[in-house]
């Protein structure tokens, strides 16, 4: 990334916090701004409170700095009752983010993605070892993927898992696109019929996300 564009995010970053989170770290800051970016993307147009929902980033995150479950287009959140799913068929979506507010994609996030997915989101992973290795909030998020997904097993639901890995920087080196493709691969393993991706968002998809409005969605 040149150093014009990396400027250039970085002022929108710095602008944008102090206009609607001035009291936090700019690091914290950064993973709302990220995933704002990131369901954006995928077409999801949420407000600041349920993307703060979804922001698990802390001590024992496990390099997971944001965790969204929709089902048919809906954002899950603590206090959604899930039973209106009873007897649907379901499009569960699954977002996982990692945002770094540095110029260079790490090797090491998508490493620590397929450690959490092998430790905590995959099927029939020990509840004690997760307890051992990820915050009470991330586990509860995964639980109500874990509770949704095993009940409507015989209405054959769809299952998209997506991996984001967030960074100023928009050289992606190989090594790091190989742990993104071992995670995926990985995640198939657990999940046969899932649709899934590693997605490196550099900042210059950063900062044209930005610029663009995002695609309200009509839920039925």
């Amino acid at each position: 990334m040149s150093q014009q564009p990396h400027d250039l995010l970085k002022a929108i970053v710095q602008a944008t916090q102090q206009q609607d989170y001035p009291d936090l770290k700019v690091d914290d800051y950064f993973e709302i701004f990220a995933a704002q970016q990131v369901l954006k993307k995928c077409n999801f147009d949420q407000d600041f409170n349920e993307i703060e929902s979804g922001i698990v980033g802390g001590s024992d995150d496990g390099g997971v700095d944001g965790f969204y479950l929709f089902v048919n287009r809906r954002l899950i959140r603590e206090d959604t009752d899930l039973s209106i799913f009873k007897g649907q068929q379901l499009n569960i979506e699954i977002i996982v983010l990692q945002a770094k507010n540095k110029n260079s994609f790490e090797e090491s996030v998508p490493q620590k993605m397929t450690s959490f997915m092998e430790e905590c989101l995959r099927l029939g992973a020990s509840e004690e070892q997760a307890k051992t290795l990820y915050s009470q909030g991330l586990r509860d998020a995964v639980e109500r993927f874990h509770k949704l997904y095993e009940d409507s097993l015989t209405m054959k639901p769809t299952l998209s898992i997506s991996y984001f890995h967030v960074a100023h920087s928009n050289d992606v080196h190989q090594k790091v696109k190989t742990r993104g493709q071992i995670l995926v691969d990985k995640t198939k393993q657990h999940f046969p019929t899932v649709k899934c991706n590693y997605i490196p968002v550099t900042g210059s998809d950063l900062v044209t996300l930005f610029h663009q409005q995002p695609r309200s969605e009509e839920h039925t």
